[in-house]
């Protein structure tokens, strides 16, 4: 799934840091979880997780606290490094 793309706008209320704590609390590759944290999200919140997570996929990061290349992408997303997924990889 491309998260951010032919998006609408959005009636979500999360922000950047409540998208990252829901998606990566998603258990396995379990794509309806994640999608959902996603659509949660206002437009800025998503806008911010998704230069995050596009940053993680291009650098081949399997978690975000083991992901130098995006610490800036991620604090800018939430103050801090999200806690890494529960189980599966972003990718998957």
């Amino acid at each position: 799934m491309e998260y951010g793309v032919c998006r609408q706008d959005s009636s979500g209320i999360a922000d950047c840091a409540d998208i990252s704590a829901c998606f990566f609390a998603c258990r396995g590759n379990d794509e309806e979880c994640r999608s959902d944290c996603y659509w949660a999200g206002t437009i800025e919140g998503q806008d911010g997780f998704g230069d995050a997570l596009r940053c993680m996929v291009a650098e081949g990061c399997n978690t975000p606290d083991m992901c130098e290349p995006c610490a800036a992408e991620f604090r800018a997303c939430n103050g801090g490094m999200p806690q890494p997924p529960m189980g599966g990889e972003p990718g998957e």
